[in-house]
């Protein structure tokens, strides 16, 4: 059997020892430093995320999105209103005051025909006839939802929700920061809100008529008079999907 040689290195001195384990030591500590800082990245990171989430779920879950461009003060704060005639006043006030035809006529989301089809939702509104434009209105959400699902890579079959999430996901999923955070927690209120507004449907069950569902609408099926608060909870939602647009247009970078 042949004899393994092995070499083994040693300072020569005593002080050369001491100097190299100290120098050794430093590094170590270097490399320990930036180890808790990445760690503390990460796990910052994954809390905001939780956080935006669950922001996501409860602005969803009130027939609402996280805003655009409400800022994170105002968006961490109104979700704190309890009542929900107080709430829903505060974001039909937001969205009726802070959304201007301009703020869709310049997105490359809408084509030119959508774009007038717009201003004549804007316009029926102004004339209190709510009807015609919340019909209108979903025309042009439904068309756009399509359009975002089919760039992010899926058309909205089977599974089509969780897909939708999980691909927006993954479209910022390897890049930090609170605006990417928000797209994530809108494009979850965008789904919750989708969930009942286009989800299946039973036309024998006659609850479905008295509430906000683009079934019961588009069909002619509606028992329930349109209001200025369906319009706005509709054009919220659109702001979002205009947004996201824009976001998988620029390659996830908001």
């Amino acid at each position: 059997m042949p004899i393994i040689e092995t070499t083994l290195t040693l300072p020569e001195t005593i002080p050369n020892a001491i100097e190299s384990i100290i120098g050794m030591t430093a590094l170590g500590q270097n490399a320990l430093t930036d180890l808790m800082e990445t760690w503390n990245d990460i796990t910052k990171h994954l809390a905001n995320a939780d956080y935006w989430k669950a922001k996501g779920k409860e602005y969803g879950d009130r027939n609402w999105p996280v805003p655009v461009d409400a800022g994170d003060e105002n968006i961490r704060t109104w979700i704190q209103i309890k009542d929900s005639n107080d709430f829903n006043l505060q974001m039909s006030h937001y969205y009726h005051d802070g959304i201007s035809i301009s703020r869709f006529d310049d997105s490359k989301a809408l084509n030119d025909v959508n774009k007038e089809f717009f201003k004549e939702s804007f316009r029926a509104v102004e004339a209190e006839l709510y009807h015609p434009a919340l019909t209108s209105l979903t025309a042009i959400f439904d068309g756009l939802l399509y359009d975002v699902a089919v760039k992010l890579g899926n058309p909205g079959k089977k599974k089509g929700a969780t897909q939708f999430i999980s691909r927006t996901k993954l479209l910022v999923g390897s890049r930090k920061g609170d605006k990417l955070q928000t797209l994530h927690a809108r494009t979850i209120s965008l789904l919750q809100f989708n969930e009942s507004f286009a989800g299946n449907i039973d036309f024998t069950d006659r609850v479905g008529a008295h509430q906000l569902n683009r079934h019961w609408l588009m069909h002619g099926r509606t028992e329930r008079p349109c209001t200025l608060m369906d319009y706005l909870q509709l054009l919220s939602f659109l702001d979002v999907l205009v947004d996201i647009h824009r976001v998988v247009n620029l390659g996830g970078n908001p």
